[in-house]
C-alpha cells in the first residue's frame, strides 16, 4: 500500500478523533500506535522517539496548500542568503521566454554567483518556483517556506532565498 514504507502503519487498523482534537491511530487491540496532534495549516504531525516527525494532510488541501499562481509571483523579488541581506534584485515577468518558460530580469549589483548562473527565466513546476540559466544548466528550484518567502531546494551548498520586495 501507499503506507508500506511506514513501518508502524502495518499496525493501524483503526483511528479515533480524541478531545483535543488529535487523529489516534489504533492497532487491533484498540492500543495507540500513533497520535497526530494538530500543526499548522490544517495538517497534522506526530513525534515518535527514536524514529522521527511524521505529518499527515489531506491530498486536497496539500494540492490547493502547494498550487503556485502565475500572478502571485509576478514582480520584484530579492535573491538572498540570509532574510534582509539581499544579493541580488530580480523581476519576474509575465512575458513568455524563448525556453518556455517567462521572462526574469536581473538587477544591478548582482552577486557573482548568480550572474554567473545566468538565469533568464522562471516557472513554475509541481508547487515549486524553477529558474532557468541561458546556458540550459540545472535550474534553480524553490520551494514555498511556512513564512511565505521561498527557499532553494534541495538545501545543498549555500542557502538562497527568494523573498518578496
Amino acid at each position: 500500500g501507499a503506507c508500506a514504507g511506514i513501518g508502524f502503519m502495518q499496525q493501524v487498523v483503526a483511528w479515533t478523533p480524541d478531545s483535543s482534537g488529535a487523529i489516534r491511530l489504533l492497532n487491533a487491540q484498540g492500543r495507540l500506535v500513533v497520535e497526530f496532534g494538530q500543526a499548522t495549516a490544517g495538517n497534522y504531525e506526530a513525534l515518535r522517539e527514536g524514529d522521527g516527525v511524521y505529518f499527515l494532510a489531506s491530498p486536497a488541501a496539500s494540492a490547493d496548500a502547494t498550487a503556485v499562481r502565475v500572478e502571485e509571483m509576478l514582480g520584484d523579488w530579492d535573491l538572498a542568503r540570509v532574510a534582509g541581506t539581499p544579493i541580488c534584485h530580480v523581476v519576474l515577468l509575465e512575458e513568455a521566454a524563448a525556453n518556455g518558460g517567462r521572462k526574469l530580469q536581473l538587477g544591478t549589483p548582482c552577486d557573482s554567483a548568480i550572474t554567473q548562473f545566468g538565469p533568464v527565466s522562471w516557472s513554475i513546476e509541481g508547487g515549486n518556483v524553477l529558474m532557468a540559466s541561458g546556458s540550459g544548466g540545472t535550474p534553480l528550484r524553490f520551494a514555498r517556506q511556512e513564512d511565505g518567502g521561498w527557499a532553494k531546494v534541495p538545501e545543498r551548498g549555500r542557502p538562497l532565498l527568494l523573498l518578496r520586495q
